[in-house]
């Protein structure tokens, strides 16, 4: 019986292949440049649309990376006028941590050329990008190392470990991201629901899903994307006091655990 072997990918699979990012979340775009980085691509990163716009006016882009929801111009806008002003056929893809079911037809209907969620794996990126820029992978007799499996604890750095392919340093950068911005995104969060402004609770709660899945924060995947879905909704069903509570309390603990295994 013929055994299908598993791919890996060459490491200079993008070499010289030119990637724009454009995404306001840092941790986002560090883990896409990371990986990208490590087979060889040269990466522009930008925070908005508008941003994109002048950099692919003044530069030569082979795929753009590009997320959905952002301040200033947001993706869909972007690409409307990527595809009006700037190249029909230039691969464009959505970057979401969405989960909404019609989403992916409602991008490609804008313009996009395929859907991205997030957090995403490396494999699933790079299946990506040699689809979208035409780069072959090789085979491998042997296979590929498989993702430690989450566990109970509060948080599973194993998948941003190997992201890093060994980079220490890489993981520290992401935790001092996380450590630095998230506490606070909580707070802002738990403030708009004082306010009842929903709709701007539940935005916050999407900017802080990549974070909570990037760090393996499993606990908190179900309330923090419950909180997002009745913002969205503006629906204020009296669940949202301890969500809100949950996430708080539980990002507090990670953060004492994390100072402690990174305490630069």
């Amino acid at each position: 019986m013929h055994v299908k072997q598993p791919f890996i990918f060459q490491a200079t699979m993008l070499l010289n292949s030119k990637i724009l990012i454009v995404d306001d979340d840092r941790m986002n775009r560090l883990v896409a440049t990371t990986i990208l980085k490590k087979y060889g691509a040269v990466v522009c990163e930008v925070v908005n649309g508008a941003e994109a716009l002048k950099a692919l006016v003044d530069m030569d882009i082979d795929l753009v990376l590009m997320d959905i929801q952002m301040p200033v111009m947001d993706g869909i806008k972007t690409v409307s006028i990527i595809r009006q002003k700037v190249s029909k056929s230039l691969p464009v893809i959505a970057l979401t941590a969405s989960v909404i079911k019609g989403d992916k037809k409602k991008y490609l209907e804008a313009g996009m050329n395929d859907y991205l969620r997030k957090p995403f794996k490396e494999k699933v990126l790079m299946d990506m990008m040699a689809l979208w820029l035409n780069k072959s992978k090789r085979p491998l007799l042997k296979s590929e190392p498989e993702h430690v499996s989450p566990t109970a604890q509060l948080y599973n750095l194993s998948n941003i470990k190997m992201i890093g392919f060994g980079n220490d340093g890489f993981v520290a950068k992401m935790v001092k991201i996380f450590v630095e911005h998230t506490p606070g995104q909580v707070a802002i969060m738990e403030e708009k629901y004082l306010q009842g402004n929903y709709k701007a609770m539940g935005e916050i709660a999407h900017k802080i899903i990549p974070s909570i899945n990037h760090l393996g924060i499993i606990s908190l995947k179900m309330q923090i994307r419950e909180i997002e879905k009745k913002g969205r909704l503006e629906i204020n069903d009296g669940t949202i006091p301890f969500l809100l509570a949950t996430v708080k309390t539980t990002i507090s603990q990670v953060m004492d655990l994390l100072k402690k295994e990174y305490p630069s």
